[in-house]
């Protein structure tokens, strides 16, 4: 049949050129305009598979490459050598129109996924948050499908902060690759699936603290509080109920000594996280049943109240 036009997803009023296909990504140039706007390096994820096994093309959201890729002057063409791993650009960048050979590590990674409920439905109008360490780097909103995406930079950590009233927020740690690919872009899948939130329900949350009888927040326990802070943070009218329980050994006297110190480090840890929310830590043992009665490590019980 008749070519069919990709779409306002890539295409633009402008005009675009040079495609070229490489590792499932379409890369191609373009400008918004005729006269005096550059040239820009675009890439996009050109195969779409859905559920049903349809094959789409031009449905995802195409995005600039990163520097060194891109400079400010035009950048015409890409083209990649598959024998050496190397890459070439033809570009201006210099003054004058020219080919350029690129060695280097490539640096740009796309993190992606989809955001659902429990029973796999999925969710629109979602708060997706990225952070490299605690730095705010990112923030999206889920599209009609559920879809999110960041461009990320290959040799960096970051965490995935997702959230919506009414659910319990949700993180995802996302670690640097450190394959030595040829590509100019690699992907990494992320699918989240969030919590209905109920208030004024028990949870418990097991293994916070490190072995035998640590009073320390194990580097486990921090990830798994972090979900609490965050909700906290961005709900700062919610009262937070923690109630420890543990046994460290068979001594009570022991036992004792161990829960209160570790009453304290939560309490120390937590408060200078969440310095305006209304924090209550206590001694749960005796509230303790079936296996949180005997957990040997510590169990917190966990309510929030409006």
């Amino acid at each position: 049949g008749a070519p069919r036009n990709l779409g306002s997803n890539i295409n633009t009023q402008g005009d675009e050129c040079a495609p070229t296909i490489y590792g499932g990504f379409l890369y191609y140039t373009s400008r918004e305009n005729r006269t005096n706007a550059p040239w820009i390096l675009r890439a996009v994820r050109l195969y779409h598979l859905p559920v049903e096994g349809k094959v789409e093309l031009g449905r995802n959201m195409s995005f600039d490459l990163p520097s060194p890729f891109n400079s400010l002057a035009d950048n015409i063409e890409i083209a990649f050598d598959t024998v050496k791993g190397r890459i070439y650009l033809l570009t201006n960048r210099d003054g004058d129109m020219g080919l350029y050979l690129y060695e280097g590590r490539l640096p740009l990674t796309v993190a992606y996924g989809h955001i659902s409920a429990p029973d796999g439905k999925r969710m629109s109008g979602v708060d997706v948050s990225l952070f490299a360490g605690e730095k705010l780097v990112g923030r999206t909103i889920s599209d009609e499908e559920g879809r999110y995406r960041f461009l990320l930079n290959r040799e960096t950590d970051y965490s995935l902060w997702v959230s919506r009233p009414g659910y319990f927020g949700n993180s995802v740690e996302i670690k640097a690759t450190d394959e030595d690919e040829l590509y100019a872009v690699l992907e990494q899948v992320f699918d989240v699936s969030l919590d209905r939130l109920e208030l004024n329900t028990k949870q418990y949350i097991y293994d916070v603290f490190g072995p035998d009888a640590s009073i320390e927040l194990s580097a486990r326990g921090k990830q798994k509080l972090m979900r609490i802070v965050r909700f906290l943070y961005e709900n700062p009218h919610i009262k937070l109920n923690i109630g420890v329980i543990s046994s460290a050994s068979e001594n009570e006297g022991l036992n004792n000594i161990v829960n209160a110190r570790r009453i304290e480090t939560l309490h120390q840890y937590l408060s200078q996280l969440l310095t305006h929310a209304s924090i209550n830590i206590y001694d749960a043992r005796n509230e303790a049943v079936g296996r949180v009665r005997n957990a040997f490590n510590a169990c917190l019980t966990v309510r929030l109240e409006e």
